[in-house]
Order: structure tokens, then sequence, then C-alpha cells
């Protein structure tokens, strides 16, 4: 009785979840997000594609800096004058991103829907997507 009732609960809880799939339409943008909107538009999409490779080796130079802080915050003994250094280049590193973005047309996105800058349901704080790294 139980398998039997275990199964039917599961075929239910598929069946809900089909359908509620097959209601959402397929180019309808993520739930109260109108960023993802411009986000599909063919040419936002090229802008982005392109503002992407241009700055490939600024956003490497932001991550490694990232990490670099991150190295100096979390070991024994913390030296605060390397890492306020640290944190003040991040910050102008950030700022060139974000500027070339402006430049680009894109200064638009940022934080906000997803997993982004803690605006809703994301993972917030400092470490969050968008051109706000």
């Amino acid at each position: 009785m139980k398998k039997q009732l275990t199964t039917l609960l599961v075929l239910a809880a598929l069946t809900a979840g089909g359908m509620a799939m097959a209601a959402t339409p397929a180019d309808q943008p993520t739930m109260n997000c109108p960023k993802m909107t411009a986000q599909t538009d063919p040419a936002m999409r090229e802008k982005m594609d392109k503002f992407y490779k241009d700055t490939s080796d600024l956003r490497k130079q932001i991550a490694m800096k990232r990490a670099e802080l991150d190295a100096v915050t979390n070991a024994a003994q913390p030296d605060t004058v390397a890492a306020a250094r640290m944190a003040g280049e991040l910050y102008d590193l950030r700022a060139s991103l974000q500027a070339q973005a402006q430049a680009a047309g894109l200064g638009q996105f940022g934080p906000g829907c997803g997993l982004g800058g803690g605006h809703g349901f994301g993972h917030g704080g400092r470490h969050h997507g968008g051109f706000n790294n």
C-alpha cells in the first residue's frame, strides 16, 4: 500500500510540475525582472558579448585582486595596511568596469535579478554578479 501511495504521489508531483512548466511561455522574462527583457534583445545581446570580450582582462584583474584581498584578510595575521591598499585598487578596477559598461550602453544592468546584489532572493553580500563585482 505504501509503495502504491508513494508512486501515486511522485506521479502527481511530476504532473503538477509539468503543467506549471507548460503554463510559462519560454520567451517570458523571469518574474519581476524587466532587465531580462533587454538582455534577450539580439542587438543588446551583441553589445553585451562585445563588452564581455573587451573587458576580459579587466574582469580577470578584478578576480585576481579579490583573491589577493581575501588571502590577506583571511591570513592568521591580517595586514590591514595591505588590505586597505588592495581594497582601494579593487574599487578603482570596479569603477573602471562600470565606466566601460556605461560607455558601451550597458549601465542599466548590474545587481538586481537572480543571484545578484541581494535585491530579493540571491546571494547578495560582497561577492555578487553583475558589473558591480
